[in-house]
């Protein structure tokens, strides 16, 4: 896909990737703004309806409470002068207090059977004469019901029930005593509905049974129709009849939403025509230039390959690059050149050394030569009853042929079978001082190794151990299986190494170059040796490490568990 044509997909893509997240985050914010507006709603109707229903509620029990009152039935029974003075009075504090307990109390006002007025407490707020006749008339009662009433005319919201001359289950019309009317002070429910919500985000108003408006948090009567940002919600005011409907303006309630509205949009014009400039200015300055860069290194490398050099022109951003290329080009051309001449000169050494080598192969024993020889010298051996040099003669030839082996790598069973026959040799050589034992543990003896890997150790072993020592010697071999790995321990009960040394070998096990380093020079021929075929045949998955002290050393080789 050509450079330019990727730089297109990208602004695509970007766009694209820019516009889901702009239709997501637009998504998220009405989905937040709707979810407001129905919180807002909730909370603003279940505020104002519980705080009508208290005010209605309250008026309804005190309106029950009076009428329950003894005071209020004798008040009403008492013909004799002075005791209905007295009467009054009580029932003029009695009245005191409620209005003065409960706020919302305007007047309360008390008729008896023949509808004469017997007691109101507020003389100002004393409905006419007219009025209270028409309240009773419209909103008579019958038992013990209490009825909450609104006159629309002359905006008078009244609680009225009945005295009854006792208490009966029934109540009976003949043992009515009067009327009792408990007036509410609008302006109070007005304040409260004022309290309930901003004017400015949410209107109430309160009607009655009929429909018509009691009070509004606004002042203003007039309806307001449903739409254009107003959502309309009615709900009842507990059982008095009365009704609250609320008209939600959507615009006031989220109009702190409406600059983060306003700032996602503009941001995301903004965003597109500067994404925009900056492609077609990327498109003009970048791409193109590169495009045509790309085409001529294409033309070097595979259309014309004699052409060496750069020959367009570029800006100022590519024209360091056009001649850093044309300069490698040239290190490239002379390097060639060099690297042929040597390639031609590696090859001609090669061809001498080869020749060399062969000269000495030529010039080496003939392996099956030397197995003749210590055959026949064990032959001569047995002849002349000498009958332990026939076994050390077949064990050496045995170890020889092994050792001039092909194979690379062995089974662990080949490669302890060798150390036997060595150990048996020493057996010979030291009469008697060398005591050796071999333990696999249950180990996979068909786990492959390296040939001569164990017996240049045992062969180290019994040079620092065996041949310092005047009594008998001991050599453990342990071979263990743990997990993925085959662990080879050798240990002795020499007079161990030199702290000094051991840490020079310690040192140097780590340390690939000197272990190079000693195995030309034949120094610890045996340990660099097999330390060094480890790196290079295992890597890190190889370890090898020496403890000694005055009691022995301790020689353990950790090598990966492979089997065919």
């Amino acid at each position: 896909m050509r450079f330019r044509t990727q730089i297109l997909l990208l602004t695509i893509t970007a766009m694209a990737v820019f516009g889901v997240l702009l239709v997501f985050y637009s998504t998220r914010v009405s989905q937040t703004s709707n979810r407001r507006v129905e919180e807002f709603t909730e909370s603003s109707m279940g505020q104002i309806e519980n705080a009508l229903g208290l005010i209605f509620s309250r008026a309804q029990n005190t309106a029950s409470y009076f009428s329950a009152s003894v005071i209020t039935r004798q008040y009403l029974l008492e013909e004799d002068s002075y005791e209905a003075y007295l009467l009054h009075r009580y029932f003029s504090d009695f009245t005191r207090a409620a209005i003065n307990t409960d706020g919302m109390i305007e007047n309360v006002i008390l008729y008896d059977r023949e509808g004469n007025n017997r007691f109101y407490y507020n003389a100002i707020n004393m409905p006419l004469y007219n009025d209270i006749n028409k309240i009773k008339e419209e909103s008579r009662v019958s038992g013990g019901e209490v009825r909450l009433h609104y006159d629309a005319e002359r905006r008078h919201l009244a609680c009225i029930t009945s005295v009854f001359l006792d208490a009966p289950i029934i109540p009976i019309e003949s043992r009515r005593a009067g009327q009792i009317i408990i007036m509410i002070n609008l302006d109070a429910v007005v304040k409260t509905m004022r309290e309930a919500g901003n004017m400015e985000e949410v209107r109430f108003h309160l009607l009655d049974a009929e429909g018509s408006l009691v009070a509004s948090n606004t002042g203003d009567d007039t309806p307001i129709e449903e739409g254009n940002g107003i959502i309309r919600m009615e709900r009842q005011v507990g059982n008095t009849g009365m009704r609250i409907v609320g008209y939600i303006n959507r615009g006031k309630v989220l109009r702190d939403f409406e600059p983060v509205r306003f700032f996602v949009v503009v941001a995301g014009a903004v965003f597109v025509f500067i994404y925009v400039a900056i492609a077609l200015l990327y498109h003009h300055r970048i791409a193109k230039p590169v495009h045509r860069l790309v085409s001529e290194v294409s033309e070097i490398g595979r259309e014309n390959r004699h052409r060496k050099r750069l020959e367009g022109q570029y800006n100022s951003e590519l024209s360091g690059l056009a001649e850093n290329i044309n300069s490698m080009l040239t290190s490239i051309d002379t390097m060639s050149h060099r690297i042929f001449e040597a390639q031609q000169k590696m090859y001609e050494a090669e061809l001498l050394h080869r020749d060399t080598e062969l000269y000495g192969l030529m010039s080496q024993i003939n392996p099956h030569f030397l197995f003749n020889t210590i055959q026949i010298i064990g032959g001569i051996a047995l002849l002349n009853n000498v009958p332990v040099l026939p076994r050390v003669c077949n064990s050496m030839a045995d170890i020889f042929r092994y050792s001039v082996r092909d194979s690379y790598n062995v089974p662990l069973r080949e490669e302890l079978e060798i150390v036997r026959k060595y150990l048996q040799i020493m057996e010979v050589r030291f009469s008697g001082r060398l005591n050796w034992k071999v333990d696999t543990h249950r180990t996979n003896l068909n786990a492959i190794i390296l040939k001569m890997i164990i017996q240049p150790l045992v062969e180290n072993t019994i040079n620092h151990c065996v041949e310092k020592k005047e009594t008998p010697s001991h050599i453990a071999i342990d071979i263990t299986e743990e997990e993925d790995s085959l662990y080879i321990r050798i240990s002795d009960d020499g007079p161990g190494i030199d702290g000094a040394v051991l840490a020079q070998l310690t040192s140097m096990m780590e340390d690939k170059l000197r272990l190079e380093q000693e195995m030309r020079s034949r120094k610890r021929i045996g340990i660099a040796n097999i330390r060094y075929r480890c790196l290079l045949l295992y890597g890190d998955k190889s370890e090898m490490g020496i403890t000694s002290d005055s009691g022995g050393t301790v020689i353990t080789l950790r090598l990966p568990l492979l089997l065919r």
